[in-house]
């Protein structure tokens, strides 16, 4: 009996050397699932690509022109994840006031109209996830300006600014910091052309001129700011 109980427990020692010699697994946990909302607020610097054809009692004025000062404001997207890489958002924020100054032949006259004006724009992006947590992204869409409210100035009376589309397209840089917030830079350019009517600033023999121009102003829109997701 002693010797088939030995031999037993001999049996069975490399059982267990075995068991002891595969390797222990450890569970990996699940990644977080994508929150599929965001938000983000930042600043957002306006670079106008300005150009300007005026018209003044229905004649062209060769030589005319315009430049658009740079503008700062505060910005706000929202945005929902439609599949893992895609999403869309509509972007906009407080509408600064835009200068249109005078050059060429309109350079002596100074600014020539003043509008307070925003771009809402509505785009989809594609996100890269493959560099860890700096996530880029490239999109396009459309953008609608919008004229808050008209600025008459002596070299143009009774100003019109007439709203409009623009195509935009987008590249930025997200980056996580938690599974909630983070930090981005975006870049916009959209390509705008609004028309504008008024009257001359210099009176005719009889009433001032009718004025129209076809303003092109192609703004270049840079922010930086916070996101938030959820």
């Amino acid at each position: 009996m002693g010797l088939l109980t030995i031999a037993s427990l001999g049996s069975l020692a490399p059982a267990k050397a075995a068991d002891l010699a595969q390797p222990v697994l450890t569970p990996v946990a699940p990644a977080p699932a994508q929150k599929p909302f965001f938000i983000k607020i930042g600043v957002t610097g306006a670079i106008f690509d300005t150009g300007v054809a005026t018209n003044v009692g229905g004649v062209p004025v060769a030589g005319s022109g315009g430049t658009i000062g740079s503008a700062v404001s505060g910005s706000v997207e929202m945005g929902v994840y439609v599949l893992p890489h895609i999403a869309f958002s509509v972007a906009g924020g407080f509408p600064p006031v835009l200068s249109l100054k005078g050059i060429g032949v309109f350079a002596p006259q100074g600014v020539l109209v003043k509008a307070q004006s925003g771009l809402t724009t509505i785009t989809g992006h594609y996100h890269f996830d493959n560099f860890g947590p700096v996530k880029p992204y490239v999109g396009a869409g459309l953008g609608y300006a919008v004229v808050f409210r008209d600025i008459g100035l002596p070299a143009t009376l009774n100003p019109n600014l007439a709203n409009n589309l623009a195509l935009v397209l987008q590249a930025g840089v997200d980056y996580v910091i938690t599974d909630s917030f983070g930090v981005y830079v975006d870049a916009r350019r959209a390509w705008l052309t609004q028309d504008l009517t008024g009257l001359s600033g210099a009176p005719g023999p009889t009433l001032f001129l009718p004025v129209s121009a076809r303003i092109r102003s192609d703004p270049t829109l840079l922010t930086g700011g916070v996101s938030y997701s959820f």
